[in-house]
């Protein structure tokens, strides 16, 4: 039984939470659960149940808080989680809960931890070029995002007549996502209404339509947005 997000959840009967429960997986409620109400005791070995392969499943973390600051508690989940790892997977932990990047102060970035730490007009104010940006698909859009956020000019060359890569040319029937929405949406535009856990073609074509009129909190002056559809170009990709 899956239960969605949102209203749905809010909804839900006692029943329908403990057939969800019944069905859920242990390994993956113990350290959301710790990581919630801030119990670490949840996340200790001698509560780990056994590891019977190598699949690992990642749930969404959207909306937990507040999120565990400590690299002691971060280590109890990874090693919950996981089995014994060493602490060099910490800062991709760190990264997939949201949280602030060593030496980063509390709030800053608006949560966006992947956002770069510096800009052109800052680095080389006196450089004068843009940057070309081959396809306005999933990777495209995200390279864009990141420019506007660094404050470099730039231009999408893109084949087709929107955005959306694949998206926009694969309509068969059935297409949709074989990876959940919070492992395949962009860091900087996470949304926690989505329709489906495994979103219909349609449902991301549109994500990529609203991300491509997104602009970050703070966009250094004389930067233009994100490219639209005006942005776009017929230049076919070579």
């Amino acid at each position: 039984m899956t239960l969605a997000a949102g209203d749905s959840l809010r909804q839900a009967s006692d029943q329908q939470l403990e057939t969800a429960l019944r069905d859920a997986e242990l390994s993956s409620l113990m350290p959301a659960l710790a990581y919630l109400t801030g119990d670490m005791s949840l996340a200790g070995g001698d509560l780990r149940p056994p590891v019977t392969g190598p699949s690992v499943v990642v749930a969404p973390q959207g909306g937990m808080t507040p999120p565990p600051a400590r690299r002691e508690d971060q280590q109890a989940l990874l090693t919950c989680m996981t089995g014994d790892v060493d602490d060099r997977y910490l800062p991709m932990l760190a990264f997939e809960l949201g949280l602030p990047r060593a030496g980063t102060a509390p709030g800053a970035g608006d949560g966006d931890t992947d956002a770069p730490g510096w800009t052109k007009p800052a680095l080389a104010p006196g450089r004068d070029f843009r940057v070309a940006v081959i396809g306005a698909g999933m990777s495209g859009l995200a390279v864009a995002y990141r420019l506007l956020q660094a404050g470099l000019g730039f231009v999408v060359f893109e084949r087709n007549a929107d955005v959306g890569g694949v998206w926009l040319e694969n309509d068969y029937p059935g297409c949709r996502l074989d990876t959940s929405n919070f492992c395949y949406s962009y860091s900087f535009l996470q949304r926690d209404d989505w329709p489906h856990q495994y979103s219909l073609g349609t449902e991301i074509r549109e994500y990529f339509q609203q991300a491509a009129g997104s602009s970050p909190p703070s966009t250094p002056a004389g930067t233009d947005p994100v490219p639209s559809r005006r942005r776009t170009s017929s230049s076919a990709r070579r």
